[in-house]
């Protein structure tokens, strides 16, 4: 994401996608501790065409993204990807 100068998210892993009120740090944390693989908590803001490709609205999510489709989202980024939370190196 730095590479790309948090324009785009990087299409080299698998992406797990959480609704959640942004001003809840006690979630944003969570979210991260929750997955012991993950690296960072981004936050990026989708068209609503693309969401409503990519979620179904009669799941509460988490939802899955494929890393191939990681371009096509990048292409309805609608703002800077946020990094939230990184974990630090071991």
């Amino acid at each position: 994401m730095e590479l790309a100068g948090f324009k785009a998210l990087p299409p080299l892993a698998e992406i797990q996608i959480h609704i959640y009120d942004p001003d809840d740090d006690t979630v944003t944390a969570a979210l991260l501790a929750e997955d012991e693989s993950a690296v960072a908590l981004a936050r990026f803001k989708l068209s609503l065409e693309m969401q409503r490709k990519l979620l179904d609205g009669n799941t509460p999510g988490p939802w899955q993204i494929n890393r191939e489709q990681i371009p096509e989202i990048n292409r309805h980024l609608k703002r800077q990807v946020d990094v939230l939370f990184r974990q630090s190196a071991p």
